[in-house]
């Protein structure tokens, strides 16, 4: 729980500091947000979160596929939500809800699965 605390503080710390420092629309702004939280999350969910000792490789596909649709999953979420006249703030944080869920299932299920002996 406190991997996915860290990877959405920072996630969204990204994103809103590159839309009101830097003036970046939603979507370059997110890719940003999320780039950042994406090696975050790899790191710390491989090591500490499942203490992953499969190979780096084949972790660092699955993770990308998982993260993959989990991304495009929050990017139509937030897209719609501010076509709908959501403010951005509201739209962002709500598009990572089911970022969080989609990559934490996947992550424990088809990622950082760990075979029993």
């Amino acid at each position: 729980m406190i991997t996915g605390l860290t990877n959405t503080g920072i996630t969204l710390l990204i994103i809103f500091l590159s839309k009101w420092i830097f003036r970046l629309d939603d979507i370059k702004a997110n890719a940003l947000g999320y780039g950042f939280g994406i090696i975050s999350s790899f790191v710390l969910n491989k090591s500490w979160t499942f203490n992953h000792n499969g190979t780096f490789f084949h972790s660092l596909f699955r993770f990308a596929i998982v993260t993959l649709v989990a991304y495009l999953v929050n990017a139509y979420t937030m897209l719609a939500l501010i076509s709908l006249g959501i403010t951005d703030l509201i739209a962002h944080t709500c598009g990572a809800i089911p970022y969080v869920v989609i990559c934490y299932i996947g992550y424990r299920n088809f990622v950082f699965k760990t075979k029993k002996p």
